[in-house]
């Protein structure tokens, strides 16, 4: 039996409850029972939860507890709260394996991936947020990514550019940019002091190879199998708006199939640099659980190809959205669940 770990919200629990549906049909399909469990339904004394099946609608019933249960609690804030915390570490000492224990937070990754023998070639120039680097950063590249530490979905990331009248600050939404003209001074004051999105690091900003004009990176979804090892799942393109400053698709930016952007900007090495690309994903997502506590069942990975054919690391996510590539979405939903059976054997 599979718990999907989350809180109590409106009609039971919070979560996305398509997603949560989407794994409760394929449990179905693979006779693998799947329950939705806010942390506040455990009761540990009688070894018992509330648990909401998919049945033509969300049923809340009494059960035992899962044999393994998939951490999507959705918020940090949640994730955070003592109760939460208190719960899923009781669950572990009674040896009920949760994986993708919590958020990745870019500045621990970022040491993980700058630090590791295999993968700091990948990492592009990257530093905590300070006045010094950023004066530092732009003198030498130009153009400067700051990225919040602990946002998703490309939230409140800004590209800044050097020009010879001081330097522009662009932000995106929705797919529309918009610039301002600032000094470095006044742009650093307002990120120190911003209360929504702090704090913030600085990454080079990486000239990316072209499709139609337009830049684009990789989503890739890494998950472990029905024996425990690490597997691609699936590659997307995501390709940015016209001047645009991101790829992802909640800010405007648009889906191409991997094959078609490599085959358009390197027709020679395409399938080289694919090779390269997959050989790179399993080396970070290893070098990522060797370094963090708990136990990892998929990570979701943004990387970058220049225009040399050079693989740049810039994001990784422990609680992926769906990819909207409906092959991937399969096959993801059914290794998910072959990965809570597996482990449930473990155990």
């Amino acid at each position: 039996m599979v718990g999907i770990l989350t809180i109590r919200g409106r009609h039971g629990f919070s979560g996305n409850k398509a997603n949560f549906r989407a794994i409760s049909r394929m449990g179905k399909r693979m006779k693998i029972p799947v329950y939705v469990v806010p942390v506040e339904g455990i009761d540990l004394k009688q070894n018992l939860c509330v648990g909401y099946k998919w049945i033509s609608g969300w049923k809340p019933m009494i059960i035992p507890l899962p044999s393994v249960f998939y951490n999507r609690i959705s918020t940090r804030k949640a994730e955070n709260r003592f109760d939460v915390v208190q719960m899923k570490l009781n669950l572990q000492k009674r040896g009920i394996p949760i994986f993708n224990p919590r958020f990745f937070d870019k500045r621990e990754l970022y040491k993980i991936i700058g630090s590791h023998p295999a993968t700091k070639d990948s990492l592009p120039d990257t530093s905590t947020l300070g006045y010094a680097d950023l004066k530092r950063m732009l003198s030498q590249y130009g153009k400067v990514y700051v990225k919040p530490a602990a946002s998703k979905a490309g939230q409140g990331i800004l590209r800044v550019d050097r020009t010879d009248r001081g330097i522009h600050v662009h932000s995106q939404a929705n797919g529309n940019r918009r610039t301002r003209r600032m000094t470095m001074l006044s742009l650093y004051r307002e990120l120190q002091n911003s209360k929504k999105f702090q704090p913030y690091v600085l990454q080079r900003s990486i000239d990316l190879a072209l499709i139609d004009g337009h830049p684009y990176d990789l989503r890739i979804l890494s998950q472990k199998d029905r024996t425990g090892q690490w597997k691609i799942t699936g590659i997307g393109a995501r390709v940015a708006p016209a001047n645009g400053i991101m790829t992802h698709v909640p800010n405007g930016g648009s889906i191409r199939s991997v094959q078609d952007v490599l085959k358009a900007s390197f027709p020679d090495r395409a399938d080289s640099i694919m090779a390269s690309v997959e050989r790179k994903v399993i080396t970070i997502v290893k070098a990522i659980e060797e370094n963090m506590k708990g136990t990892l069942g998929e990570v979701s990975l943004d990387l970058g190809v220049d225009k040399n054919g050079r693989i740049w690391f810039f994001e990784a996510n422990a609680k992926p959205m769906k990819f909207d590539e409906p092959e991937i979405r399969q096959r993801s939903l059914q290794r998910l669940l072959e990965y809570c059976e597996y482990l449930s054997q473990e155990k």
